[in-house]
């Protein structure tokens, strides 16, 4: 069989691997980067399928092999990209491959601060949501946290930790549409958070479900959660935190109509903000698009646009795409009732 195979010449190899690739037992024809430069080579892969059926078998008869082998590819594919940060999706595949693989490995704690926190989300900075929108990405990188989805998270993971993959997760998960799913992490995380008197993660935490609700359509529960949120804050007794709970709260009462406090907990959040950052007059980013939606529903369009010059005069390459975008959104909405305002007076319709 051996010969036989050396004297096929190409055109019989070709058919051959269409063949196999035909009954799922090749993967389809695909391009590895090669690990010491840019060169790229072809590769024969065994069907996804196929790979897992053995990997499973392994698994069960040599657990141990089978753990080693992933802590091999955790290594492999965390040393990989060319940058210890990679900038773009593409240049940090190699790093959400390496989340997968170490968390098979059982280093679920390692791989969370050396991998995830620290090189995809870049700390607080957050980097593969806020700077590339991956939220699909993340999820699936996060999935691997978890030993019952969006619900248990891994035993392997420190306690003060749980409470974070849980928030992470509700948090993709809501941002991607899928709302029912993410009320689940999102309540497990507040309440591990309660627990702990982590009172920053528990406003953070009643803040997004707030949100949460109100897209869901149901006003009252966000208020509520809002209000919660506030006060979780206070007792954080971080500043920004306060700020940006006010802002939550005034959010959810404009959503439901209640204007006259709305607009007053937008003031006292601006004037907190002016106190913590004396360069910014104007709350910016989502607490500047939540106020501009305020004031653009009471037809005050020229303060908008006058607020959207500052934005734009405040801008820093540092900027989420999310905060760009919401001010942007501002302004586009300003200059369209000020186009239809002079449309109306043009008419004599008013």
């Amino acid at each position: 069989m051996t010969d036989r195979l050396t004297k096929l010449g190409e055109a019989e190899w070709l058919r051959l691997l269409h063949k196999l690739r035909e009954v799922k037992l090749l993967a389809r024809e695909h391009h590895h980067h090669h690990p010491d430069g840019d060169r790229a080579s072809r590769g024969l892969d065994c069907h996804p399928l196929v790979r897992e059926h053995f990997g499973e078998k392994l698994r069960q008869q040599n657990p141990a092999a089978w753990q080693e082998a992933h802590s091999r590819l955790y290594e492999y594919y965390k040393n990989l990209p060319a940058k210890q940060l990679p900038d773009t999706l593409e240049e940090m595949e190699p790093l959400f491959a390496a989340v997968a693989h170490g968390c098979q490995a059982g280093r679920h704690q390692e791989v969370l601060d050396d991998v995830f926190f620290e090189r995809i989300y870049r700390r607080n900075e957050k980097y593969s949501i806020k700077q590339l929108g991956a939220f699909g990405a993340d999820l699936s990188a996060l999935s691997n946290f978890f030993e019952i989805l969006w619900s248990k998270p891994a035993s392997g993971l420190k306690e003060n930790y749980k409470g974070g993959v849980l928030n992470w997760a509700g948090f993709a998960l809501r941002a991607l549409g899928r709302l029912r799913e993410a009320s689940q992490p999102m309540q497990a995380a507040i309440d591990a958070a309660v627990k702990q008197k982590n009172w920053d993660d528990a406003a953070n935490g009643t803040g997004t479900l707030s949100e949460l609700y109100l897209t869901l359509g149901e006003a009252d529960q966000a208020v509520a959660s809002a209000r919660q949120s506030v006060d979780f804050a206070d007792r954080s007794g971080d500043a920004f935190q306060k700020e940006s709970k006010c802002t939550t709260l005034a959010d959810a009462l404009h959503q439901s109509g209640e204007l006259t406090e709305a607009h007053q907990l937008f003031r006292e959040a601006e004037a907190m903000q002016q106190q913590r950052q004396p360069e910014y007059s104007y709350l910016y980013s989502l607490q500047g698009f939540q106020f501009c939606d305020l004031l653009l529903s009471q037809g005050q369009y020229q303060e908008v646009q006058k607020r959207f010059e500052k934005f734009v005069e405040w801008r820093l390459p540092s900027d989420s795409l999310l905060g760009i975008a919401l001010e942007n959104l501002s302004a586009g909405r300003a200059f369209l009732l000020q186009a239809t305002d002079r449309s109306l007076a043009a008419t004599g319709q008013y």
